[in-house]
């Protein structure tokens, strides 16, 4: 059928010496599961005369809401946008009582400023108004009430806390005005009427992406988890020394990011020509990174150049 396909193509002159590129597009159906898949094969033509071919195969999961799955499935995203709505609301308030402290009620903000300043060494206890020195105590001699350690007005908002969780309201938010954009797209198809094909590759990828939004979205949620964990007595030491170490792992791994793009260019140029592994600088990334683990071709490297 393929053959006789190509043959016919260039019967009618649609495939010449001047074609750069063939696309072919299908769509499969699975019954059982109710989804679909896009599939799409390129080959395109170089003009040295080679042909690099390409494949991509996008499934897409057709909502249903004629069994009693994708009626208790829809029914559960509505519950979840209700949630996230009034997580969303929570956000807003929180962001808005940041935003409405000035910095000189904020106990981190003045002692910078003391600090910074050399106004002095002694501040008033806000509990007891008992005057004391907050850099050789660390509370209040008289009732114990423990400064803030983190700032209250507008420079609080924007933590690691604060930032995680804007960014897991808005990634719920895309996700789920693409969810419900795609069925909208979905349901206006006329699958068992329709006579013409029907190009499902961008809902398909529309579904990918989703789905990728999704999995940075658990990532994130879990990673909220450590905010609470540090409110259990055993675990907050090692909390905060995450927290503390966070910075010079950050810079970590920036030099480690410099060292390995240098390793990775390097590789390119010395073993590309001969080794695939190392064929283009995408490849040489990830043959490192498997060479890290201690999975590597010694012997196409030593072919390729027994010196280096």
């Amino acid at each position: 059928m393929l053959p006789f396909l190509f043959t016919a193509q260039i019967d009618h002159k649609w495939l010449d010496n001047q074609t750069a590129m063939v696309a072919i597009e299908f769509t499969l159906y699975n019954a059982n599961t109710n989804m679909l898949t896009a599939c799409r094969f390129i080959f395109e033509f170089l003009p040295t005369g080679q042909v690099v071919p390409y494949h991509s195969l996008k499934p897409l999961l057709l909502p249903d809401l004629e069994s009693f799955r994708g009626v208790v499935v829809f029914l559960s995203e509505l519950l979840l946008v209700m949630f996230i709505l009034y997580y969303a609301v929570k956000e807003v308030v929180k962001a808005r009582a940041f935003f409405a402290t000035n910095w000189r009620h904020c106990q981190v903000c003045v002692l910078k400023k003391i600090k910074a300043e050399h106004l002095g060494e002694t501040i008033v206890c806000p509990n007891c108004q008992r005057p004391y020195n907050p850099f050789q105590m660390p509370c209040c001699p008289d009732c114990y009430y423990d400064l803030e350690s983190s700032h209250k007005c507008w420079k609080g908002y924007f933590s690691l806390w604060n930032l995680i969780d804007l960014s897991n309201i808005i990634i719920f938010f895309v996700v789920f005005g693409l969810r419900f954009k795609l069925r909208g797209d979905v349901d206006k198809i006329q699958l068992r009427t329709e006579t013409q094909f029907i190009q499902f590759y961008p809902l398909a990828w529309q579904f990918g992406i989703v789905n990728c939004l999704n999995s940075a979205n658990v990532m994130l949620s879990f990673f909220k988890t450590i905010k609470y964990l540090g409110k259990v007595r055993a675990l907050s030491v090692l909390v905060k020394t995450l927290i503390i170490a966070l910075s010079p792992v950050f810079w970590f791994l920036i030099f480690f990011g410099l060292v390995y793009m240098g390793f990775a260019i390097t590789f390119l140029l010395a073993f590309g020509k001969d080794a695939g592994q190392y064929r283009n600088i995408g490849s040489s990334y990830m043959s490192l990174f498997v060479m890290i683990l201690g999975d590597f071709d010694y012997g196409a490297i030593e072919t390729s150049n027994y010196i280096l």
